[in-house]
Parts: C-alpha cells; sequence; structure tokens
C-alpha cells in the first residue's frame, strides 16, 4: 500500500514505468474510487482512472479497478 506517497510522486512514478498493479486494500468500491482520487488519478469511467491533469494526454497512464480474490486492486492498461 502507498502510504506516505503524494499525488504528484505517484504520477511521477507511474509515467516512468512503476506501479503496474497497486493493491489498494479497499473493502468496497467506494474506498477504493476515494483512494485513487487521493492518489491525484482522474476518473475516466466508474472503474478507469488516468493520470493528468483535466485534459486527457497522450502519455496519461490508464488503470482500471478490478476486484480480485486479495482485495481491490489497480491495474495498468496496456498502451495501445
Amino acid at each position: 500500500m502507498l502510504i506516505d506517497i503524494s499525488a504528484v510522486d505517484f504520477e511521477k512514478m507511474a509515467r516512468m514505468g512503476f506501479f503496474q498493479s497497486v493493491n489498494l486494500r479497499a473493502q468496497t468500491i467506494e474506498t477504493a474510487q476515494a483512494r485513487c482520487k487521493a492518489l491525484g488519478l482522474r476518473c475516466v469511467t466508474s472503474t478507469v482512472y488516468r493520470t493528468g491533469d483535466v485534459e486527457a494526454c497522450v502519455s496519461d497512464v490508464h488503470y482500471t479497478l478490478a476486484r480480485l480474490r486479495s482485495g481491490i486492486w489497480l491495474i495498468r492498461q496496456a498502451v495501445k
């Protein structure tokens, strides 16, 4: 879990290729969505989040929220 990371540091590290998957340690989707917001991610849909400012950019990193047996994870989407 990323406890002491700022939204700016998360974005920098995500753009460098870190964080292929992140366990949000959330029991509910609402908690997971709040943690995404705390990490500075922008909501694209209810289960897709991206880095970046208000306007979308080609260099943004997209993540999908996925519920697995081990909890709710942010999984990096493949670049198309």
